[in-house]
């Protein structure tokens, strides 16, 4: 008693590998786009579509990085220029007067 694994190998010949037993029944085709018609249309939106996203992403991140700091530091800065707000609310009317004057002082003496 053998090996039955090798019996039953030898018992059937073996096609040689450029038999059509060998080849595939149905070919892959030469392009992508015989196989998938329905991408070969879409292709170019689908293209326009990616670089769109990528480009605005491309955009987007690096700004938001660069307006990040400047919105903390607004946001922080909010106590201080509502209390230069109302420093400005009280001392305004005696404030611009003399502003005006004085510019229209400078006014007549150039």
């Amino acid at each position: 008693m053998g090996n039955h694994y090798y019996e039953r190998a030898s018992a059937r010949p073996s096609a040689p590998w450029s038999s059509p037993q060998h080849q595939a029944r149905h070919p892959i085709p030469s392009t992508p786009r015989d196989f998938y018609p329905i991408l070969a249309v879409l292709r170019k939106p689908l293209e326009m579509i990616q670089f769109i996203l990528g480009f605005t992403l491309t955009l987007l991140f690096p700004m938001l990085v660069l307006l990040a700091p400047l919105a903390l530091a607004l946001h922080l800065l909010r106590p201080a220029v509502d209390f230069a707000s109302r420093i400005l609310d009280h001392a305004a009317p005696f404030v611009f007067p003399a502003l005006g004057s004085a510019v229209l002082l400078g006014a007549a003496l150039t």
